[in-house]
């Protein structure tokens, strides 16, 4: 994909905003979209009217961002003094949205364009910080329903994938020995969890086959 392929510049010269800033986890889809990074603590994206991009993460993910994530300006929050700022404010949530206030400040950009779900809290700091916040609707969810084709190649694997999942679970339970209604494999009850930890594990074990039959 080119970087090109991620500009949301028509959507920030529509809101008169100067950036648009966006949180988020390993539930958030359109985070996981635009920088191709999961983790599971709150991390940032901010993505400039100029259309510079930036990864704003802990210290500790720093590494892994930077092999795993498509952005390659990568910042931290130890970067804009995090641990001293706890000590300071006494509370983690101020400290780190003292650290995107100066990141916003670092960037120059005063109005900030956010979707729907953004922080509250994050909001009324940054307002109070003097930045003008604008919630608007997400210009990435309407990218990320047009596919692309590796996305389309990533969807049939996991078809499949799913598919062989629930292939071993059945044969599972059809493979297994009825007594007095109760179902035992190679001796032992086959209890749900049995049955899930099939389910979980089938689509690794295919990735592994498949990379394998790719090589």
């Amino acid at each position: 994909m080119k970087v090109t392929d991620f500009s949301i510049k028509k959507s920030l010269e529509e809101a008169k905003a100067d950036a648009y800033l966006m949180t988020g986890d390993i539930h958030n889809a359109d985070i996981y979209y635009v920088t191709r990074f999961l983790a599971s603590d709150e991390f940032m994206y901010l993505q400039t009217g100029a259309g510079k991009e930036i990864l704003f993460i802990s210290e500790m993910e720093r590494g892994r961002a930077e092999i795993e994530s498509r952005i390659s300006n990568i910042k931290t929050t130890q970067e804009f003094g995090y641990r001293e700022k706890i000590k300071e404010k006494k509370d983690a949530s101020i400290a780190y949205a003292a650290c995107i206030s100066e990141l916003l400040l670092g960037e120059e950009v005063k109005r900030i364009a956010v979707p729907y779900d953004f922080p509250v809290f994050y909001s009324s700091y940054l307002t109070e910080a003097g930045f003008t916040i604008m919630p608007i609707k997400s210009p990435f969810r309407k990218m990320r329903s047009v596919k692309r084709q590796e996305e389309l190649e990533a969807i049939r694997y996991s078809q499949m994938a799913g598919e062989k999942a629930m292939e071993a679970a059945i044969a599972l339970i059809e493979g297994a020995e009825e007594k007095e209604g109760i179902l035992y494999v190679e001796g032992e009850i086959l209890t749900g969890a049995k049955v899930n930890s099939v389910i979980d594990h089938t689509p690794v074990s295919y990735t592994h086959l498949r990379a394998h039959e790719t090589r």
